[in-house]
């Protein structure tokens, strides 16, 4: 079943450091035997995932969706999250389970609680990797070199700082996209 979350009331959500407020659908959540399933269907090209590689930018929304669902179904625990794309030959995954799942989200908390961190802060670091520009809808204001600009802003932040714990997440994005 599709559900929804947060829109009559956010949704508290338990993040490093704090609490995020949250909304949003999920496109199916059901209950099986060993726990509730979290799929999110997506029509672009699947996104290939080797064991160890876990993306923000790719998988913080299966992760919202699955530190979310516990609580939208009684406390009842995820079992598996995944990415569906529908393609002719048979329906491709980009799915966590066990150990990755449990990753995922012990890493999206710690994503979701620098998100919170920045919004508090209301500082909104642009990314340093222009690839992630090309769908942007501030492209137009960040100019053809914004991620340049952003990258020199990042490298030039207080190492304790919240904007230097943001760049180490682009890091080690980027190093995981080069691999």
């Amino acid at each position: 079943m599709e559900v929804s979350f947060g829109y009559t009331a956010a949704v508290p959500l338990a993040v490093d450091g704090g609490t995020l407020h949250v909304q949003g659908f999920i496109d199916r959540l059901d209950r099986a035997t060993v726990g509730l399933v979290v799929r999110d269907f997506k029509t672009g090209k699947q996104k290939a995932r080797e064991e160890t590689d876990v993306d923000p930018v790719v998988d913080a929304q299966i992760a919202l969706y699955a530190l979310v669902a516990p609580g939208l179904m009684g406390g009842e625990k995820v079992a598996r999250a995944a990415y569906i794309y529908p393609v002719a030959a048979g329906d491709a995954e980009r799915a966590f389970e066990g150990a990755e799942l449990e990753d995922l989200l012990r890493r999206a908390r710690e994503w979701f609680g620098l998100a919170r961190e920045l919004l508090a802060a209301r500082s909104f670091p642009h990314t340093a990797d222009a690839k992630r520009c090309n769908y942007c809808a501030f492209q137009a204001v960040c100019g053809t070199d914004g991620a340049a600009v952003s990258q020199r802003k990042l490298a030039a932040a207080a190492p304790s700082s919240v904007a230097a714990r943001f760049a180490a997440i682009q890091r080690a994005t980027e190093a995981d996209d080069a691999d």
